[in-house]
């Protein structure tokens, strides 16, 4: 690394978001304990990290601020959701920090470097779940299979039309014609599914 010039800092922050794209929680924290607080400020993640949905105002009576923490909290809640004793609240939590990750949370900054708020509309690359939220959409229907308390089930149908809709602004944006001539019909069509 010394001779490449690349920072440790740089290489670690990397891992950790390969780490969590494939929702190897448990490695990205250890991997976070590595990244020093200097570079966490510079490449701004206290400003564009938080735990909490602005979709789905989750309710979260603790309110991690430090990464290592929250990817420890992510490990854990994982594996509580992947038990064969999982209830129907802990799918749905896990579900949500999982929307939380995505391009529509507000931790996206741990599974991507940048974000543009035009990035639906221009970007050629619309694949994934960062995109898609369809990890998410998966724990909210095991969830709903539990068959939750009404107030509940009612929170996991809310958030599952969430990545419903953004399943639909992907496909959108994805297959919209660039030709001004077809966008009229292609509107019609949208509107229409």
């Amino acid at each position: 690394l010394t001779l490449s010039g690349i920072k440790a800092d740089f290489v670690n922050l990397a891992l950790v978001r390969a780490y969590v794209k494939k929702e190897d929680f448990i490695n990205a924290a250890k991997t976070s304990r590595n990244i020093s607080e200097k570079y966490k400020e510079e490449q701004s993640l206290a400003e564009y990290f938080d735990t909490k949905a602005k979709d789905l105002f989750l309710e979260q009576n603790n309110k991690l601020t430090r990464l290592d923490e929250y990817l420890d909290y992510l490990a854990h809640l994982k594996a509580r959701a992947n038990a064969s004793t999982a209830t129907a609240a802990d799918l749905y939590e896990y579900g949500n920090h999982l929307y939380n990750l995505s391009y529509f949370g507000q931790a996206w900054i741990l599974s991507h470097r940048d974000k543009s708020m035009m990035e639906l509309e221009y970007s050629k690359e619309l694949s994934g779940d960062y995109y898609t939220t369809e990890n998410a959409l998966k724990y909210y229907e095991k969830a709903l299979q539990k068959n939750p308390a009404t107030e509940l089930g009612a929170k996991i149908c809310y958030a599952g039309a969430l990545c419903e809709r953004n399943n639909y602004w992907v496909k959108f944006y994805k297959n919209r014609p660039t030709d001004y001539n077809q966008e009229e019909a292609y509107l019609a069509k949208m509107s229409a599914e």
